[in-house]
């Protein structure tokens, strides 16, 4: 895929913030990237894909998030423990991570944007996992055994890959949990090139996924004004 020109960031006053979840309302996200994806029987959608278009669309024609699920101890834990798997981070790589709230795809017509956990330089996105021990050791693992993260976490490290844009050239996944007592056990650092992220054709299904969107945004429009 050719380079593009970059996301634009926006300054929400911190993630989670009201702003913060106003800028993401009816935009394709990164946490939306694996309902996207999904495949449905032949040649049917997935129900995933459907649940999230309906969300998307009465998002934009409410303003208001359809997402109200509570939030469990794991996923808290992992909010909670981002700043710390930050540190980490930069403590084994020698680098500074500049925060970033949120991240418009360039395309403003294209409703689409990303939280990455933070950038390094121009060319090196963070993303930050604070998991449960179990799996963060299978992703310990895997990283020191030189391997690509699970396929589980792809879309979402494509879908912030694509939305970032600009020079990007890697996408750093970070595991990190501190309950471990080994210290050189507690974070994991695995390095995926945007070569192993298909960005081409990521960007062929966020597109035809968007523009799905904005059809049945039209037919209720015409709906209405009959």
């Amino acid at each position: 895929m050719s380079r593009r020109p970059a996301g634009r960031i926006i300054n929400t006053g911190g993630q989670r913030s009201p702003e913060w979840f106003a800028a993401r309302l009816g935009r394709l996200s990164s946490s939306h990237a694996k309902a996207m994806l999904a495949k449905g029987r032949g040649e049917a959608e997935a129900q995933s894909v459907v649940t999230l278009r309906q969300n998307l669309v009465a998002e934009r024609r409410s303003g208001y998030p359809t997402n109200q699920s509570y939030a469990t101890v794991a996923m808290l834990r992992g909010i909670v423990k981002e700043p710390d798997a930050r540190f980490r981070y930069e403590c084994e790589t020698g680098d500074l991570v500049r925060q970033v709230d949120y991240v418009e795809h360039n395309e403003g017509a294209l409703l689409a944007g990303a939280s990455p956990g933070g950038l390094v330089g121009g060319t090196t996105v963070v993303e930050l996992k604070a998991p449960s021990t179990t799996r963060h050791l299978h992703n310990y693992a895997r990283a020191k055994r030189g391997e690509l993260p699970d396929s589980e976490y792809f879309p979402q490290l494509r879908h912030l890959a694509w939305c970032l844009g600009g020079d990007v050239q890697q996408v750093d996944f970070v595991s990190f949990d501190d309950r471990l007592t080994r210290f050189e056990e507690q974070v994991a650092i695995t390095r995926v090139p945007i070569e192993a992220l298909d960005l081409e054709a990521y960007d062929t299904i966020a597109r035809r996924f968007l523009e799905s969107v904005e059809e049945q945004m039209a037919d209720l429009e015409a709906l209405t004004d009959e």
